[in-house]
C-alpha cells in the first residue's frame, strides 16, 4: 500500500520500455511551423536598404517582390511606480472628506491589479514557488499573501457559483489526492470538466466533501470517478474509470504471470475495454453510437459473466455484475467518457505544489489556494486569459 512516490526501490522499466523511442515516427512529416498573417499580426515592420554587394562582384541588386518573415517576440516587462495626487473634497454641510478611487487597485492597496494578478498567476497556475515569485518582482512575501487573501475573499461568490453550476452539467470529472496543512494530513480534491475546474482542499477524504458540491438531492450528473467509495453517498450517475480497471488486470497479469485463466481472461478484456474509451466524442449519429457502444458492452457482460476459478478473476468480473449502473453510463452518449484521465491531469499540478511546498500552512491559505484556483483553472478551461 505504499505510494511509489515514498518507495526508495523501484524496479526497473520492462525491457520492451526501454525499447521504445521517443518522437514522432519514422517518416512522418511533420506539422510545421504555424506562421500568422499581417493582419493577425500586433506590428508590422518593414525593412529597408539592400543587403551587401554580391559576392560575384560584378551585378547590382534590383528590387524584387516583398517576402515575410514572421517573429513572435518577447517585450520585457518592468514594475512602473505611480505615485498619485488626489485632491480632497470637503463638504461645506458636514465636513465629510472623499477623495476620488485611485484607478486599478484595490482600496489602499500598495500594488496595482495587474501585479496582482500577474503574481497569483504565477504561483497558483503556474506552479512557481512563492519565494521565487516574490524574489523575481521585488515583493515581500507577507504582502503577497496578503494580497491572494484579499483576492480569495473577493473572488468568494464566484467560487460558490461555480460549485453550483457543476450540479447542471452533464459530465463531471472527480479525483483526489494527498496534501498537508500544516504538517498535518490533508486532502485536495478537483471537480472538472472542458467549462469548469473546482478544488477543495480539506482536512478530510470523507464522502462529506463531495457532497458538499453535488448535495443530497437527485441529479442528472454523469460523476466520472475511480471506485473510491467516498463518492457512494451522492445521488448522480456514477461511472467508473476504464483505465483503473486496465491497471488492475495487468497488475493481476504480473502477479500471475504463469496462470493460463488470467492471460485468456486478459487478452479478451483488454480490448474491449480498451475500444470503450475510445468511443468518446466519435463524430456518430447518437443513434449509431448507441448500436456501437451496446454492441462493446454485450461483449463484456459476456466475458464477465462466464464462470471463473480464480479469485482475481471473480473480483473483476464482480465490478460489472455488481455495479452495471456505474460502468455503462459511457453507453447513452459519446459526451460521456469511460475514463477519468482529465481528472488526474487536472490533479498532476496540485501534487507536484505539495512536493516542492510541502502543502499549505494554515486553513485560511488552504482556502485562497481552492478559491483562486478554482477561478484562475476555470478561466483556463474556458480559454480565457
Amino acid at each position: 500500500a505504499t505510494p511509489s512516490s515514498l518507495k526508495i526501490n523501484k524496479p526497473n522499466a520492462t525491457a520492451a520500455n526501454q525499447a521504445k523511442k521517443g518522437g514522432a515516427k519514422r517518416g512522418h512529416e511533420g506539422h510545421g511551423r504555424k506562421d500568422f498573417t499581417e493582419a493577425e499580426a500586433d506590428e508590422v515592420i518593414r525593412i529597408e536598404g539592400a543587403p551587401s554587394p554580391c559576392t560575384c562582384g560584378q551585378g547590382f541588386w534590383m528590387p524584387g517582390d516583398l517576402c515575410e518573415h514572421c517573429v513572435i517576440e518577447r517585450i520585457p516587462e518592468r514594475k512602473n511606480r505611480r505615485f498619485f495626487l488626489k485632491q480632497e473634497h470637503i463638504c461645506s454641510a458636514c465636513g465629510r472628506i472623499e477623495t476620488m478611487k485611485t484607478p486599478d487597485v484595490v482600496p489602499g492597496g500598495l500594488y496595482g491589479n495587474a501585479l496582482v494578478a500577474h503574481l497569483i498567476a504565477e504561483h497558483y497556475l503556474h506552479g512557481l514557488t512563492a519565494g521565487n515569485v516574490c524574489r523575481r518582482e521585488g515583493v515581500n512575501e507577507g504582502m503577497f499573501f496578503h494580497a491572494a487573501n484579499r483576492c480569495a475573499g473577493l473572488l468568494e461568490p464566484v467560487f460558490r457559483r461555480i460549485l453550483l453550476m457543476l450540479r447542471n452539467c452533464l459530465v463531471v470529472h472527480a479525483d483526489e489526492t494527498g496534501w498537508r496543512n500544516d504538517g498535518s494530513r490533508a486532502y485536495g480534491w478537483i471537480f472538472a470538466n472542458h467549462e469548469l475546474a473546482a478544488f477543495l482542499f480539506r482536512q478530510t477524504r470523507g464522502g462529506k466533501v463531495p457532497l458538499e458540491v453535488f448535495g443530497e438531492d437527485p441529479l442528472d450528473v454523469n460523476l466520472v470517478t475511480d471506485r473510491y467509495r467516498g463518492y457512494d453517498p451522492l445521488k448522480v450517475n456514477r461511472q467508473y474509470c476504464y483505465t483503473h480497471l486496465l491497471r488492475d488486470i495487468k497488475k493481476l497479469e504480473k502477479d500471475f504471470p504463469d496462470e493460463p485463466e488470467i492471460a485468456a481472461f486478459a487478452a479478451e478484456l483488454k480490448p474491449l475495454l480498451k475500444d470503450a474509451i475510445a468511443m468518446y466524442r466519435r463524430n456518430m449519429e447518437l443513434a449509431d453510437y448507441v448500436a456501437a457502444a451496446t454492441a462493446i458492452k454485450d461483449r463484456i457482460v459476456a466475458v464477465c459473466g462466464r464462470e471463473a476459478n480464480h479469485p482475481g478473476i471473480q473480483h473483476l468480473q464482480n465490478i460489472f455484475r455488481e455495479h452495471p449502473d456505474r460502468v455503462f453510463q459511457w453507453v447513452k452518449s459519446p459526451e460521456i467518457p469511460a475514463e477519468n484521465n482529465f481528472a488526474e491531469r487536472g490533479l498532476r499540478p496540485q501534487v507536484i505544489a505539495r512536493k516542492i511546498s510541502f502543502g499549505s500552512q494554515s486553513s485560511r491559505g488552504m482556502r485562497t489556494r481552492e478559491i483562486l484556483m478554482t477561478f484562475l483553472y476555470t478561466a483556463r478551461v474556458r480559454g480565457l486569459d
